[in-house]
């Protein structure tokens, strides 16, 4: 027996990768570095390193390798062809990935579970099987079988084509995963949602839509270490949604941003919290790992939390993660929400706040008949309440006050009535509003968005909307990721919330004009039932 590792890195990330000359390797490339040539036991292993997608080719390959996942399945087809030239019976696999690394070993263990592992060794070839050639058939019918199991017709003539009569595949009963560890799964692919006319004109390369979303019964122990703070769309987590009794599975959520969490910053505190767990975990499982000397690591709940929001980044939508309630037993060792829990470094720095931070996560849960007072401002795109709205139960809000939308005075029920020479651009966005119902009348682009658009289309300018945030993801019923539960609240509206979730307020803008806002409305939020 052997141990074979496979290690692939998050976007436009290499394991030698530098911040102003300081090396900022990521928290795979750490593990990379640290798996012995064998364990305490003599048993050889064998290490697999890919450099992020995004790293190689051109300046466009790179710049949109790293945007939208463009030739991800190169990465998915390497690590396979890896593993197919490798693996003998009874080696056992570990697999480590970041970011859409962590998708590639994800879609890794989903395409040998699918299609299963061909036997590529090389005295197990004859002279006229190509090795890439196959694994491209086989990531051809990969993909083919992953959406709902359908096939399209074209999809079906070509596999009965290129019929892999020749290839010898491994036993699917025999052959499992021993351990799946990654950072933070980025699972949104191709071309944005927001982006609905560029979509349109150069159609959407995510043949690879990610819906491995159900963990395999081959693979014995799963770890996802999860960045609560993080908020770009682009970078919304993919969890693992289903597993079957027995399988060892924890999805953690720990302080800090994506790169925190994958450890990608010179400022590695919250990174060793996570790269310490996995190598924990790694190691009861059988990984055998180098020693590490006492100052290497140093794992610190209270280090600096990063901003991602830089650069391109500025420009483009974000949204709150759904997380648990804060307060309310979901720490890995007191309960479950039923797919992720926190470490304890969350509810530490929850307690007590590190200087700078007046306060982390703070929340509140209403019982029947309390209320709270917040308020709305009309410039930030989420404002926080803190307030963890439970499924089922019924909520009133009363807003007062007035905010506005650059010079158009609004109330929470929207823009006053009244002619108003700033309600020009109102007129104006009429007909970006009605090229986004054009789009979304495709099916495929049912989610399109168009800049200079409400973000709610069916509520009033400035009216103040409420957001639940309880969309999980990248899913395997949902096209693309998961939307978080929106409400149209007012003056004076009661709702009903359908899945629990922190509550976020904002004014129902066009996404990139929220800085000529001004004022604020005084929120009362009541709990009936």
């Amino acid at each position: 027996m052997r141990r074979l590792v496979i290690c692939c890195d998050g976007t436009w990330n290499t394991a030698d990768q530098h911040d102003n000359g300081t090396p900022t390797p990521t928290n795979v490339a750490k593990l990379h570095s640290l798996v012995d040539t064998q364990d305490s036991t003599g048993t050889e292993q064998i290490v697999y390193y890919r450099t992020g997608v995004g790293t190689s080719g051109g300046f466009f390959r790179r710049v949109l390798g790293g945007a939208i996942g463009l030739r991800l399945e190169d990465d998915i087809m390497s690590a396979y062809k890896f593993l197919a030239e490798t693996y003998a019976p009874g080696d056992e696999i570990f697999l480590f990935g970041f970011s859409r690394g962590a998708y590639t070993v994800r879609s890794l263990a989903g395409m040998v579970s699918n299609v299963g592992l061909a036997d590529l060794r090389p005295d197990h070839l004859s002279p006229y099987e190509d090795p890439w050639q196959i694994v491209k058939r086989l990531m051809e019918r990969y993909q083919s079988n992953k959406v709902r199991g359908e096939k399209t017709v074209l999809q079906t003539a070509l596999l009965r084509e290129r019929p892999l009569t020749r290839t010898a595949f491994h036993d699917r009963e025999t052959l499992g995963f021993r351990f799946i560890g990654v950072w933070d799964t980025v699972g949104a692919l191709g071309i944005p949602d927001d982006k609905g006319l560029l979509r349109l004109v150069l159609g959407d390369p995510r043949k690879h839509g990610f819906r491995d979303t159900e963990l395999g019964g081959n693979v014995v122990c799963a770890r996802q270490a999860l960045a609560m703070d993080e908020r770009r769309q682009d970078f919304t987590p993919t969890l693992w949604t289903k597993w079957a009794p027995g399988q060892d599975v924890q999805q953690r959520w720990f302080p800090g941003v994506h790169g925190d969490v994958g450890g990608s910053y010179s400022d590695c505190g919250l990174g060793d919290l996570t790269l310490d767990w996995m190598l924990q975990d790694a190691r009861k499982n059988g990984l055998g790992l180098r020693p590490v000397a006492p100052g290497q690591l140093n794992p610190d709940a209270f280090a600096m939390r990063h901003n991602s929001f830089l650069g391109l980044f500025r420009y483009r939508p974000t949204r709150p993660r759904a997380v648990p309630e804060v307060t309310g037993g979901a720490s890995c060792a007191g309960g479950w929400d039923g797919r992720t829990c926190f470490d304890t470094s969350v509810l530490s720095r929850h307690r007590t706040p590190p200087p700078g931070e007046r306060s982390y996560w703070p929340s509140l849960r209403l019982a029947p008949g309390e209320s709270c007072q917040t308020q709305a401002s009309a410039r930030p795109r989420w404002n926080s309440t803190g307030i963890y709205i439970e499924e089922g139960a019924t909520y009133r809000v009363i807003a007062k006050g007035e905010w506005l939308d650059a010079s158009v005075p609004a109330t929470a029920d929207g823009a006053k009535s009244g002619a108003h020479l700033g309600k020009i651009a109102y007129g104006l966005a009429a007909v970006p509003e009605a090229l986004r119902g054009l789009l979304r009348s495709v099916k495929r682009l049912a989610k399109a968005d168009v800049p200079f658009t409400r973000r709610v289309p069916d509520a009033p300018w400035f009216a103040l909307i409420g957001a639940i945030a309880n969309g999980q993801g990248a899913s395997e019923f949902a096209e693309g990721v998961e939307e978080h539960e929106i409400h149209r609240l007012g003056k004076d509206v009661t709702f009903t919330a359908e899945q629990s979730g922190y509550l976020y307020l904002f004014a129902n803008d066009a996404w990139h004009m929220y800085g000529n806002n001004a004022g604020s409305l005084s929120v009362r939020i009541e709990r009936q039932s």
